[in-house]
């Protein structure tokens, strides 16, 4: 009631005389105390946890209602409900940033859930969100780089995201960076690019979790770790983003942050922060029996785009976490790097680097142990157990700036596919048990087109894979079998037969040539 009684004070502030009753009571501003930029995202046990982010104009409590969807009703006594916390945010005129996590919910089970302060009866709208369960599949879709700097590039990434929901069913959307443009290091950002790329897209947002990763655009102090409500593991404040992972049905992701980055003293040239390397190798130390490990990360290490290849300039750091990560990757079989940066689409080929004396020696495994497959009608190209790590950039989600590819070195960054059709793109992958299926989308006229696509199948035996020869192998054996099971024995019969019959004939001739 106190916190009531402050609000409708305050309210008087801002609300014109225009909205006061004849009897006196303030009609108060709601969109104040409502929740905005609403982010939901898995937390650390994807089958009994989500968790959520959120910004108010005003200061409010922070409450979260869960039922389950088959009761729907969030005035019956099975409604969960979680208190979350609500701080002023270090962002300047950025409000409250509200904070909450669901636990202790049910496996594979789906939730209806508003946010909101339960004193006031001031809540959002009714998201949805299921659980995960203990299979080894799942689906995801990968965007990139929307970096929006007018409203209508946000526009344009909302038509790419309900081309999405056309062509794919995701668990969650993997966004690697880049989201809005003007938030660089050591400048104030520009809050209204949050409020386009967050609330545009609230109806996908509030009932699919996103995993982000932080860009370059978003390293402005306190910006990016106001947005999203992700387990934070490395010490410190996490001005310039943050660094996770996460369990998802079987396969573990990983969240780098290539804006936390240390002087190497050469140059300017910045590798990642030992910290988190540290953290990183741990990470996959404890990770080793996923069915698939993923990466994402905003600067891509291997790409066919200028930021890339630009290790003289200002992208020279990405030399160095090349230099770091790849070896990394390598020795713990990472299967599949997902990365933005440049916008253009690059995939590489599987590959593993070593790197001694200074040198990074990268080896690709292009033209071993694969073949076509087809899987639900579509044919993809299928690595068989693949030496090395799949590094992929899906594009722009938004078309606000597109990249050509660039001359580069080739042996160092060996790129299988590479297009700059200044098209919106985006990539939904599946896995299934030990197969990875990713079909690369491109927005065309308004629609989805399929542009490229591949597949990881683990666990093979390569040996014995190969359909045309097991076809060919199959067909010997059925051959074989037939000429074991035909009844050869009857021309034994028939021959025995003839002879017979042969001889008989002899001797009656013999018997009349006698008788003359």
């Amino acid at each position: 009631m106190i916190k009531l009684i402050k609000l409708i004070m305050l309210s008087s502030l801002f609300v014109p005389n225009t909205l006061v009753k004849n009897e006196g009571i303030v009609e108060l501003p709601n969109e104040n105390s409502l929740p905005r930029m609403i982010t939901m995202s898995i937390y650390n046990d994807s089958k009994t946890e989500m968790a959520f982010n959120y910004n108010t104009t005003w200061n409010t409590d922070t409450i979260l209602q869960v039922v389950e969807k088959e009761n729907g009703d969030f005035n019956s006594s099975s409604v969960k409900e979680y208190q979350g916390t609500s701080t002023k945010s270090l962002v300047l005129q950025d409000g409250f940033i509200h904070q909450v996590v669901a636990t202790s919910l049910k496996e594979d089970t789906k939730y209806l859930y508003r946010l909101g302060d339960k004193e006031l009866n001031c809540w959002s709208d009714v998201g949805e969100f299921k659980t995960a369960n203990s299979s080894n599949k799942l689906n995801f879709v990968h965007i990139s780089d929307p970096q929006g700097y007018e409203e209508y590039h946000y526009d344009a990434y909302n038509t790419l995201l309900k081309e999405v929901m056309k062509t794919s069913n995701p668990d969650f959307f993997v966004l690697t960076g880049d989201i809005v443009n003007d938030s660089y290091e050591g400048t104030n950002p520009k809050l209204e690019q949050w409020e386009w790329a967050l609330t545009k897209q609230k109806d996908i947002m509030m009932n699919i979790p996103f995993m982000t990763t932080p860009g370059n655009h978003e390293a402005s102090d306190n910006d990016y770790v106001s947005r999203f409500n992700h387990p934070l593991y490395q010490e410190g404040l996490n001005e310039k983003g943050s660094y996770y992972s996460f369990d998802y049905q079987g396969s573990h992701f990983i969240s780098l942050n290539t804006n936390d980055t240390i002087n190497e003293g050469r140059n300017n040239s910045r590798g990642l922060s030992q910290t988190q390397i540290d953290w990183l190798i741990n990470d996959l130390e404890e990770s080793k029996e996923s069915n698939f490990i993923v990466v994402m990360m905003h600067k891509g290490i291997f790409d066919a785009g200028g930021h890339c290849s630009n290790i003289d300039g200002e992208d020279n750091d990405i030399q160095y976490i090349r230099n770091q990560l790849t070896p990394i990757f390598s020795e713990y079989d990472v299967d599949l790097v997902l990365q933005g940066h440049d916008h253009l689409y690059s995939r590489s080929y599987p590959l593993k680097g070593t790197y001694k004396n200074e040198t990074l020696e990268v080896i690709p495994s292009k033209d071993k142990n694969v073949k076509n497959t087809t899987y639900d009608g579509i044919e993809y190209k299928t690595y068989l157990n693949p030496e090395g790590t799949i590094y992929l950039n899906s594009g722009t989600s938004s078309g606000s700036k597109y990249y050509q590819a660039v001359n580069y070195n080739k042996d160092l960054i060996p790129i299988e596919v590479e297009d700059s059709s200044d098209l919106k793109m985006y990539t939904s992958i599946e896995i299934n048990e030990d197969n990875l299926y990713a079909k690369v989308y491109k927005i065309s006229n308004g629609e989805s087109v399929l542009f490229d696509t591949f597949a990881i199948n683990k666990n093979v035996d390569i040996d014995d894979n190969n359909e045309d020869d097991k076809n060919q192998s199959s067909n010997n054996q059925t051959n074989q079998q037939d000429k074991q099971e035909f009844p050869y024995w009857i021309f034994g019969i028939i021959g025995g037969v003839i002879l017979a019959g042969t001889v008989a004939v002899i001797i009656l001739k013999k018997k009349k040539g006698g008788n003359n």
